[in-house]
């Protein structure tokens, strides 16, 4: 979960963001993803698609 979430607010803000707000955003994502977990039983992945 931690290295998800790292991967989710690092594309989601910019790193020279006050440490304050990059911590809010990664309090937003976890509870989001557990909400979706519970829900619907995850996140839907992402895939890059190839031509």
């Amino acid at each position: 979960m931690e290295e998800y979430l790292m991967g989710v607010v690092a594309a989601e803000m910019n790193p020279n963001w006050p440490q304050e707000a990059l911590a809010a955003q990664t309090i937003i994502a976890r509870s989001f993803t557990l909400q979706k977990i519970a829900e619907d039983g995850g996140v839907p992945a992402r895939c890059s698609r190839v031509n």
